[in-house]
């Protein structure tokens, strides 16, 4: 395992180099903090405010150089997926709380096992799981219908248990415009 901590100004590209971990058959896995760059990175606008475009970022060059058997990084809050890891190497845990209002969903840790090289995920408690979900409402015959449907499907998409969804707590917002009056 090499765990990276931040360095503020560096890539963990740059912070890799000069350790003996390219080539093939490496049986390595890199932990780290920061932003995992697939193609071209672009500055996230929210961070220059702070004086660096990018969170230290790791480049998918650097992966396909270096070989890490997996990489697990910090940074982004939402947890992806586990079973689709970016570009097959990159998982982000999420964070086990969100730290405010915009951070929604479920809350997991993961367990990884470094002989199988499998990743199992398991859901926090957290008491109530927040969402905030935005539907566009277009005037139709059917609009009410198309409604419902459109928020099922969003609410199936959670892929919470009957458990998880009694602690639900949904802010649901509403754009565009409708015929009916009965909403």
């Amino acid at each position: 395992f090499m765990m990276m901590p931040y360095l503020e100004g560096s890539s963990m590209g740059d912070e890799l180099a000069g350790l003996p971990l390219s080539g093939n058959g490496n049986d390595w896995v890199l932990i780290g903090h920061g932003d995992y760059m697939s193609g071209n990175w672009k500055p996230n606008p929210l961070e220059s405010k702070h004086g660096t475009s990018v969170y230290m970022p790791l480049q998918r060059g650097d992966l396909e150089f270096y070989k890490p058997k997996r990489v697990f990084l910090g940074h982004i809050h939402k947890p992806p997926p586990v079973q689709s890891p970016l570009d097959g190497w990159v998982l982000y845990p999420g964070s086990p709380h969100g730290l405010d209002v915009t951070e929604t969903g479920r809350r997991r840790f993961l367990i990884y096992d470094d002989e199988a090289n499998e990743v199992e995920e398991h859901w926090i408690n957290t008491g109530k799981i927040f969402y905030n979900e935005t539907f566009l409402m277009v005037p139709a015959d059917e609009e009410l219908a198309t409604l419902e449907q459109a928020m099922a499907a969003t609410i199936s998409g959670w892929g919470l248990t009957d458990e998880e969804m009694q602690r639900v707590s949904l802010r649901a917002n509403f754009g565009g415009f409708c015929q009916s009056t009965l909403m």
